[in-house]
């Protein structure tokens, strides 16, 4: 059932606020999380116990799995960008669409994207080398 312009722009309009904020508070996280990490491990050296070992571990545990979040971001980002890009050529250019149409859309969208993203970076390649031979020259 369709609703009212109005209650469509309201829910899209939570929906983006949620999504930009659960963004940003992700980001804000792994921002703050290697100096979490250092304040845990310095704060446990004025503990004694089993405490003091338990937040010892749990900062160095932060610190040590900063770099691995960044690299798992990284991969999950770019598989985002190449479906993203995929799909809005898959979605808005009729031959594309139907060249990938018999692939799942998911499929069909990655794949376009790395197609597309690759001739991209191989056309910017050239026009860099054209461009330190133009330098050299």
């Amino acid at each position: 059932m369709r609703q009212s312009l109005m209650v469509q722009v309201m829910v899209v309009s939570f929906v983006s606020f949620l999504a930009t904020a659960g963004v940003y508070g992700l980001v804000a996280l792994l921002v703050r999380m290697d100096d979490t990490g250092i304040y845990l491990a310095d704060r446990a050296r004025s503990m004694t116990g089993m405490l003091a070992k338990v937040v010892q571990l749990s900062g160095n545990l932060l610190i040590t799995a900063l770099p691995w979040c960044i690299r798992f971001l990284s991969v999950i980002g770019t598989i985002a960008m190449l479906l993203v890009g995929g799909g809005m050529y898959v979605h808005n250019i009729e031959v594309v669409h139907h060249a990938v149409d018999i692939m799942p859309p998911v499929a069909g969208e990655f794949i376009t994207g790395l197609f597309l993203g690759a001739i991209l970076v191989t056309v910017m390649h050239f026009i860099y080398q054209r461009k330190a031979k133009i330098k050299s020259v």
